[in-house]
């Protein structure tokens, strides 16, 4: 799989978990916001097979809504068939704030900044 078509499956991961990502009402009313990476193992079928933070925001509710963003959306679209092995892991950096809340889940550049900024670790 090439560069772009690596990019692609990033961009539908980061797509299928924006529907499903909310601002936990416990950061909302702590005026709570950060930086959560979160790094997630995929099996070859698109199961989530692993979700952990392994950059914390600061926050528990932020970082335990992303971890459950990120279940929930399981499962994600199968492993194209030339990426190798099993399974593959990537982190996923995401921002809780005042533009996490002015952005609707569906927004094609809220997609692709997420999508930009996922490191893929092939194995």
């Amino acid at each position: 799989m090439g560069a772009s078509g690596r990019a692609s499956y990033l961009t539908a991961i980061a797509r299928r978990t924006s529907l499903f990502r909310f601002y936990p009402r416990a950061a909302l009313e702590n005026r709570e916001r950060g930086r959560v990476v979160v790094r997630i193992t995929v099996a070859r079928d698109g199961r989530v097979v692993d979700a952990r933070v392994s950059q914390s925001s600061g926050s528990r509710s932020i970082d335990a809504a992303e971890v459950e963003t990120v279940l929930k959306s399981s499962p994600f679209p199968p492993l194209p068939p030339d990426i190798p092995g099993d399974r593959v892991a990537f982190e996923v950096p995401v921002n809780y704030g005042p533009a996490l809340l002015a952005v609707q889940a569906k927004s094609p550049a809220r997609v692709a900044r997420t999508a930009a900024g996922m490191t893929a670790i092939w194995a």
